[in-house]
């Protein structure tokens, strides 16, 4: 669940608890647009999954960190397809439990991950 909050984030929280009918576990991400909740998972499980990157995987996301879209990505790892990096990247943004791009780099940096 996506839920965008600009001002006052404790009465968000407060409606998702109401809505939810009960205490709602959630990490608060602060993004350009404003915020957004997920699902908190403890630092334990979040850790075990990003080490759980393929070296080939692990590549990608350094690249993606350097700014690189998916075609250079795949030109620099030896000419793979554009295709191939896409596939990395679904699974990367499974391991992180990120939905896009930005949240990726965004937690690869913040993480320690590259």
């Amino acid at each position: 669940m996506r839920v965008i909050v600009y001002e006052d984030t404790s009465a968000t929280r407060e409606a998702l608890s109401i809505l939810l009918g009960g205490t709602v576990d959630v990490d608060l991400v602060e993004m350009k647009a404003g915020f957004f909740f997920r699902p908190a998972t403890s630092p334990h499980t979040m850790q075990s999954d990003a080490e759980r990157l393929t070296p080939r995987e692990q590549e990608t996301l350094t690249f993606l960190v350097d700014g690189l879209s998916y075609k250079m990505i795949a030109d620099r790892m030896g000419g793979i397809s554009y295709e191939t990096v896409r596939s990395f990247m679904k699974s990367i943004y499974r391991k992180l439990h990120v939905a896009s791009m930005t949240e990726a780099v965004a937690k690869a940096l913040k993480d320690g991950l590259v």
